[in-house]
């Protein structure tokens, strides 16, 4: 999980990002538990990001064709989002290019989402 803003994603890593939180719920449906390195996964915050990865997608007009799993979220790693979008943007020139782009429109890069959260629906924007 990145756990940074969607706008900034490019394609694929805002489609790969979404697989991974299947992913992330179907291990922890199956097994109870996740085996992952804690640094790149919030489980807590599974259904707040898919929420917020979907409304992306939707906005984006990528239309999501799997119901996310009902899978109780566990206390499980923690994501330093300063240094994810560091090495996002450093990897990825199309998400550096969509940072610096919403950077000048006045989007937050990183993903404010915090468990509990009720994501709201955005409106569908250019880029």
């Amino acid at each position: 999980m990145w756990m940074v803003n969607p706008r900034i994603m490019c394609r694929q890593h805002l489609l790969g990002e979404h697989r991974e939180l299947h992913a992330i719920a179907g291990m922890i449906r199956k097994r109870g538990a996740l085996t992952a390195s804690r640094e790149f996964v919030e489980a807590r915050l599974m259904h707040e990001r898919h929420a917020e990865i979907e409304i992306e997608m939707r906005r984006r007009e990528y239309l999501p064709r799997v119901v996310f799993p009902s899978v109780d979220p566990i206390d499980f790693g923690s994501v330093d989002r300063e240094a994810s979008l560091r090495e996002l943007t450093r990897r990825c020139p199309r998400c550096r290019a969509r940072a610096l782009y919403w950077l000048d429109r006045g989007e937050h890069p990183l993903s404010l989402v915090k468990a509990g959260d009720q994501v709201a629906s955005m409106p569908a924007v250019g880029l």
